[in-house]
């Protein structure tokens, strides 16, 4: 889903965060194509006048790193990046910022 559609649609970038419940500021951030979870949730608020596309990259999605069960969550990069960023800042110790 286009950002572009889903502001014309809600009559503004103010309007499309306030149906939302989200920040102003949140939307402007958003890229050309808006995140996915987003998207699902635009698709239905607007009873499927516009629709989210399960094919559409979203600027949210991570690449995955596959693991083989019992690895030592040290040797895991995404791990030990979150671990190293929640030592240095307290603030990154959340979920997500891996």
């Amino acid at each position: 889903m286009r950002k572009h559609d889903a502001i014309t649609h809600f009559g503004g970038v103010t309007a499309t965060a306030k149906a939302l419940g989200i920040s102003h500021a949140a939307v402007v951030k958003w890229g050309d194509t808006i995140p996915q979870g987003r998207a699902y949730q635009i698709e239905v608020l607007t009873g499927g006048a516009l629709k989210a596309d399960p094919a559409a990259p979203s600027g949210q999605q991570r690449p995955y790193q596959r693991v083989a069960p019992g690895t030592p969550l040290a040797e895991i990069h995404s791990v030990q990046r979150a671990t190293d960023a929640a030592q240095t800042d307290a603030t990154q110790a959340q979920p997500g910022k891996a």
